[in-house]
């Protein structure tokens, strides 16, 4: 660490936080099952700290919609009414599908 760094010696911040970075010293308390959680999340090597700071901002990102589930489409269909008869739209297509796998008679 730099000469006249105000972290202390024994926090390895230099593991998972650029140097640029300020870092703020928090005591929290945590029930054992998110400290067990925690743990089983942490990736090889990782800090415990790092790990909370990795799934709070992990956290942060799903609740305020910044990561976007990959498999979920935007845009139009086309079908004004979708949204209300989307049950309806797939069982027209399963049985479409049957239809022509049923072997004629």
């Amino acid at each position: 660490m730099p000469a006249g760094d105000p972290r202390p010696q024994e926090y390895d911040s230099d593991l998972h936080t650029p140097e640029e970075v300020a870092v703020i010293r928090r005591t929290v308390s945590l029930p054992e099952s998110v400290d067990s959680l925690v743990r089983q999340l942490a990736v090889e090597g990782e800090s415990f700290s790092a790990a909370v700071t990795r799934l709070i901002e992990a956290g942060a990102d799903a609740i305020r919609g910044g990561s976007r589930l990959s498999y979920i489409g935007s845009g139009r269909s086309g079908i004004p009414d979708l949204g209300l008869r989307a049950d309806e739209y797939l069982a027209e297509i399963i049985d479409e599908h049957e239809r022509k796998e049923r072997p004629q008679d």
